[in-house]
Formats: C-alpha cells, sequence, structure tokens
C-alpha cells in the first residue's frame, strides 16, 4: 500500500472541522460504543493502525485519531461495510507496510517508536 492509498483511506478525519455539528452528532452515533471488541484486526494490525493514525492525526489540545478511537471505527467499517475484497485489500496493504518496514528498518511499524514531533521518515516514504 502507498502513502496515497493510506492516505485516500484515512482521509475522511481531514473533513471533520468542516462537519455541522447536528451531521457530526449523527456520525459520532455510528461510533462504536465503548468496549468495543476488535472483529476484523488482530492485535498487531490494530497496533499498526493506532501507529499510522497516529501519526497523521496526532493529540494536540483536542483528541488525535487514537484519541477518537479511528482504530475502532476503522476495524466496524471492515466488520460492517466493507466487502470481503476490500477488507482483504485494506489487510493485505497493512502487511505490506510491516513488511516494507521490516526491509528498511529491521523491525513492524508499530515497533518503530515514530512520533509526529521525531522521526516520521517510515511515513515519508
Amino acid at each position: 500500500m502507498h502513502r496515497r492509498e493510506l492516505f485516500r483511506l484515512l482521509g475522511a478525519g481531514a473533513v471533520l472541522p468542516a462537519i455541522p455539528p447536528d451531521l457530526f452528532a449523527m456520525l459520532r452515533s455510528a461510533q462504536p460504543g465503548e468496549g468495543y471488541a476488535l472483529r476484523s484486526l488482530d492485535a498487531h494490525q490494530n497496533a499498526t493502525v493506532v501507529a499510522m493514525i497516529d501519526l497523521l492525526i496526532p493529540e494536540t489540545e483536542t483528541p488525535g485519531a487514537k484519541g477518537a478511537r479511528v482504530n475502532e471505527f476503522i476495524d466496524f467499517d471492515l466488520t460492517e461495510w466493507a466487502t470481503p475484497q476490500e477488507k482483504n485489500h485494506f489487510l493485505d496493504g497493512l502487511a505490506g507496510i510491516d513488511k516494507q518496514s521490516n526491509d528498511l528498518y529491521g523491525k513492524k511499524f508499530a515497533r518503530l517508536q515514530c512520533s509526529t514531533a521525531g522521526n516520521a521518515a517510515p511515513v515519508d516514504r
């Protein structure tokens, strides 16, 4: 998966500031509830997604993507709305990110200790 594909998949978060409050409230009701159990992502895939979304939309004075539980929404989307082909494409992309990360840095992506204040080199490739 190339970075552009990742941004296309996760880019919907960029429009959140432009969403009217009523629509935002409706969208928030679609968020998985507290205690949501992952159904499509395994623990490692979830850690990879969390690492990526935290780099893309970090916590500032407002919650970042991790605080907004975007990873759970992605899992919910993969489980409830994605076709089997879309789900497999996404999961294959996560595996590809790990392979490239391992080839370049000797570690899987979620273990790179990237930060928005530090090294985002794996995302820049």
